[in-house]
């Protein structure tokens, strides 16, 4: 596969990442059913009167981007599908091998500087100068998500209702009544918010996990925006947690990546970026 650009290729928008200012950061993934070209691709402004549609990617290759995060000095982590990591951080693009063979499905930069990526081993990794090393014995679940204050605090969420906890140089398994596929977790200072199939929802107030699931809607991811807890709720678009259950704020695209940056909110889903200032929706497709 040679250009994302071919027409007969499905394209999908993996994953974001949005800046203060607004400009985001799309992983744009082509495949022909067999095979995957990724490109990262970035957005000055979504809201311009005219985009400019043909603003190059800053970094492609034939591989399948799972999941990307930045770091606190700006350096991109790219998770992929063959368990490798692909990262700018020496002024070039580089690949680390993680587990090879086995994909990866989340990379956190967490607040204190830890960079933590997971996936289908069942594996959680720390980057340290000498490489990836895992930090757990090896669960039978996927994992999907993590996200946290730092190496000593965090929690790792995946398939079958799993919940792993760090706790300072421990680990905690807390058992909570679902066997749902746990997409999402938001870290909320000392409590935790756990999200996923089914409409699950789970908070930890550090000592218990209190059950918030409503309906039947899969939910894909949170984050905290002006007060609220804002939910990517897949083909039901975006919506926000209240004490009553999941309102709708908007619902005429799939929602099944999310992120905010100062007094931005952004969702992905399918082949479209849609961006949200708190007033104003803008979105883009990728065709």
């Amino acid at each position: 596969m040679a250009e994302i650009e071919r027409d007969d290729l499905g394209k999908s928008v993996g994953a974001i990442l949005l800046n203060e200012n607004g400009a985001l950061l799309n992983a744009v993934v082509a495949t022909d059913g067999e095979s995957f070209y990724s490109v990262l691709s970035p957005i000055p402004d979504i809201a311009a009167a005219v985009f400019q549609t043909d603003v190059p990617g800053i970094y492609s290759g034939n591989f399948w981007i799972t999941a990307f995060d930045r770091d606190r000095n700006g350096n991109l982590f790219v998770a992929d599908a063959d368990g490798r990591v692909h990262t700018n951080l020496t002024g070039s693009w580089t690949i680390e091998n993680v587990t090879l063979g086995k994909g990866l499905r989340t990379v956190r930069c967490l607040p204190d500087g830890t960079i933590l990526t997971a996936g289908t081993s069942g594996t959680i990794f720390r980057r340290e100068p000498t490489g990836w090393l895992p930090m757990n014995e090896p669960v039978s679940q996927w994992i999907n998500d993590i996200d946290g204050a730092g190496e000593l605090d965090f929690v790792a969420v995946g398939d079958a209702g799993l919940v792993l906890k760090r706790v300072g140089t421990g680990w905690d398994r807390p058992e909570i009544p679902t066997n749902a596929t746990l997409h999402g977790v938001l870290s909320l200072g000392k409590d935790y918010l756990v999200c996923g199939a089914k409409g699950a929802i789970f908070r930890s107030d550090g000592t218990a996990w209190r059950d918030l699931s409503f309906g039947s809607v899969d939910l894909f991811g949170m984050r905290e925006y002006r007060q609220e807890i804002w939910i990517a709720c897949g083909t039901d678009g975006a919506g926000v947690l209240t004490d009553d259950g999941i309102e709708a704020r908007r619902q005429t695209f799939a929602a099944y990546s999310i992120d905010t940056a100062g007094q931005f909110i952004a969702f992905a889903g399918n082949n479209i970026v849609v961006r949200h200032d708190g007033s104003a929706w803008h979105g883009f497709g990728y065709t």
